[in-house]
């Protein structure tokens, strides 16, 4: 077996949950990764709005453009700071990893 194989399944083993695999009909939670986004910005200070309590900013270190896509439950709910219309409100992608 691969090392990065190994790597990237044994925590969810650990845990012991259904989510180490890519297969038909199995979860399908996936975060698709620019790596032209990492240029170093991240590391430098930002502040953005905290949800839910207004006048309240909180610092946050990320690179908006690190993530290309995300895709749960086998949909695609962001796409190059785009969410899905009605993400959060009408779509509710997503569910708690049951135990094995």
């Amino acid at each position: 077996m691969p090392r990065y194989s190994a790597f990237r399944s044994q925590p969810v083993r650990v845990l012991i949950v259904d989510a180490d695999r890519l297969t038909e009909g199995a979860r399908a939670d996936i975060a698709v990764i620019d790596p032209s986004g990492f240029d170093g910005s991240s590391g430098a200070y930002a502040e953005a709005p905290c949800p839910g309590i207004d006048c309240l900013d909180r610092m946050v270190n990320r690179n908006d453009r690190a993530v290309a896509a995300t895709i749960v439950g086998g949909h695609l709910v962001y796409e190059y700071g785009d969410f899905a219309p009605g993400f959060g409100t009408t779509i509710h992608a997503g569910t708690f990893l049951a135990a094995r």
